[in-house]
């Protein structure tokens, strides 16, 4: 981190979370791991999914596709329509200024590594917002265009997803949304193996990171 990261750190989180995002970074130099933080929330409606002059709504590969010029390639998902995972996205003029995945099964977190959960939730995952757009709940109305279409089809599924615990912006903001902390996940690569790790409360819930490439150890 530079000097004005640091005091905008200190400033927002206070010396003790910034001290713990410094060790945690400053291990990630030397060993491939990560901690994060899992959490839930109700898949029921409670609010409406209109910000003007934004419309909010599940988009096709397609639409997705061609909305991309404002975000760049980086923001490629064609696998995620591959798996049938649905996008809901925040458009401004046909321009796609923000989405969010969600996906029914289990799903690749970084290769040789796979989120899994049970059917009876939905992952909510690759949360983006442009950063000219930032501040206008448009993350909020992603979420309740996803409940409202839930509803309307019947499926009634409590939401589930991961931050990393040195990504304090992120973890900041659901902070003050109706969230539940469900427990933690973590990996630590050696090699070509993964050692994966699962809170007790995450193991009830039946979620847990899984090693693809061989046994996953808890």
């Amino acid at each position: 981190m530079n000097r004005e990261r640091l005091a905008f750190y200190l400033n927002h989180y206070g010396l003790f979370r910034t001290v713990r995002v410094y060790a945690h970074r400053a291990l990630q130099r030397l060993v491939d791991f990560d901690i994060m933080r899992v959490e839930t929330a109700s898949g029921e409606a409670t609010d409406s999914p209109v910000v003007e002059p934004y419309v909010t709504r599940q988009v096709s590969a397609d639409e997705y596709r061609s909305g991309l010029q404002l975000l760049g390639a980086e923001h490629d998902r064609s696998n995620a329509f591959v798996r049938r995972d649905r996008c809901f996205a925040n458009l401004l003029d046909s321009q796609l200024v923000g989405y969010q995945f969600y996906a029914g099964r289990s799903t690749v977190a970084r290769s040789g590594l796979e989120f899994a959960f049970p059917d009876t939730l939905t992952y909510a995952y690759a949360s983006f917002t442009h950063p000219d757009h930032r501040g206008k709940r448009l993350a909020r109305a992603r979420a309740n265009a996803r409940r409202c279409a839930d509803q309307a089809a019947g499926i009634q599924r409590n939401v589930v997803w991961y931050i990393s615990v040195d990504n304090l912006p992120s973890l900041a903001v659901s902070r003050r949304l109706n969230v539940a902390h469900l427990g933690y996940v973590a990996y630590l690569r050696i090699r070509k193996r993964y050692y994966c790790y699962a809170s007790p409360a995450c193991v009830r819930a039946g979620v847990s990171l899984i090693s693809t490439g061989g046994q996953a150890t808890k």
